[in-house]
């Protein structure tokens, strides 16, 4: 599946967007990271413990949702987007907007925690010769 605002600025004769929602971060790390492919995931400012925040009822969906019509949803507040570039024994490197300086390091075991807290949600922008 592709994500149509991002396909929007990418060369579309280059590039194309994956979703990679759902994958771990060791898989994540071995098809991509290791093959020098940045991922985008979904985790929390600072890697700050998450806590609900503002919730409503679905009124819409699509052939993607995870969600039906009529479920709740609660947004997690703290909720982040950075992207992993490297780890080693102990972290994960981060290229991360909030930070705007260099890498950033984060303990492995609090990364999964955060990452598994926001669903797994992750990207990937492939060349068109790596899909």
């Amino acid at each position: 599946m592709a994500i149509p605002s991002i396909d929007k600025v990418l060369d579309a004769e280059r590039h194309q967007t994956k979703v990679t929602t759902g994958m771990n971060l060791i898989d994540l790390i071995k098809n991509y990271v290791d093959k020098n492919i940045p991922v985008l995931i979904w985790a929390t400012m600072d890697m700050k413990e998450t806590s609900p925040g503002y919730s409503w009822i679905i009124n819409y969906v699509d052939e993607n949702s995870p969600y039906k019509i009529g479920d709740i949803f609660t947004w997690m507040k703290g909720e982040h987007c950075l992207v992993l570039v490297g780890y080693d024994d102990n972290n994960y490197y981060f290229n991360d907007p909030y930070k705007n300086y260099g890498l950033i390091a984060y303990e492995k075991n609090l990364v999964k925690q955060r990452f598994l807290e926001l669903g797994q949600q992750s990207v990937v922008i492939l060349e068109k010769t790596q899909v």
